[in-house]
């Protein structure tokens, strides 16, 4: 192999991306030597009627998706491309650290987050089908010669857990690991959206939300919730 590989499992994800992005500010090696992260989040429930795995991340390498296409024809999975690098896993710790990513994911489902999410759920099958598609994909990324070109992507359709909810989207990757409730920090901000047509940058932290007071990242939702598509604000922040 030409590059190594390091396989990691990251804690408090659902508290906020907090493992991953301690990896990503304090990496075992120097975060330019990371040349891509691959994350498999709830890779279980693929239809055994209708196969379809949905890979995010699609756009944050020059040449994701010509590599995909080439792996993808003669799979007996289906396929569905999203180019955002941000989302609710622990990959958006990584892009907004400068790294390609790709996010594997079969969907929602009802059970998400139940006590029925158990394991006699679990599509076993289908979790081997992926890993077969994805294995030779890996070693072709282990083994080419040059490392694939980083690149920004618009902003997401969805930021966070909690965006079914709300009507207007800041675009910014917000971080959890400030527990000083003394704002929210910014951890990444994405392309083309309104932060960054504003100027933000990542590692500001933002103070309060057209005049109310933002000390956390639920007083930051909350804040969201009231405004509409549209309107303009102060946003006042620390930088």
């Amino acid at each position: 192999l030409k590059r190594s590989v390091i396989f990691m499992a990251f804690g408090g994800e659902e508290m906020g991306l907090l493992g991953s992005q301690f990896f990503a500010s304090n990496p075992l090696v120097g975060i330019k030597q990371v040349k891509m992260m691959l994350n498999f989040d709830m890779i279980g429930r693929l239809d055994a009627e209708k196969p379809s795995l949905m890979i995010g991340g699609t756009g944050t390498a020059v040449e994701t998706e010509a590599l995909l296409k080439n792996w993808e024809e003669g799979s007996k999975l289906g396929f569905t491309h999203s180019p955002e690098g941000y989302g609710a896993s622990d990959h958006a710790s990584f892009y907004g650290a400068g790294v390609p990513v790709l996010f594997f994911f079969t969907g929602a489902h009802q059970d998400y987050h139940t006590p029925l999410d158990d394991a006699d759920k679990i599509n076993y099958e289908g979790e081997q089908a992926i890993l077969d598609f994805a294995v030779p994909l890996i070693f072709e990324l282990v083994n080419r010669t040059d490392a694939l070109v980083y690149q920004e992507t618009a902003a997401p359709k969805q930021e966070g857990r909690n965006s079914r909810t709300l009507k207007v989207k800041l675009g910014i990757m917000p971080d959890f690991t400030n527990t000083e409730n003394n704002g929210l920090g910014v951890g990444g901000v994405t392309a083309g959206g309104p932060a960054s047509a504003a100027g933000m940058k990542k590692g500001d932290r933002i103070t309060s939300l057209d005049g109310m007071e933002v000390t956390n990242i639920y007083d930051y939702m909350a804040r969201l919730k009231k405004l509409k598509p549209g309107q303009r604000i102060t946003v006042d922040i620390v930088r």
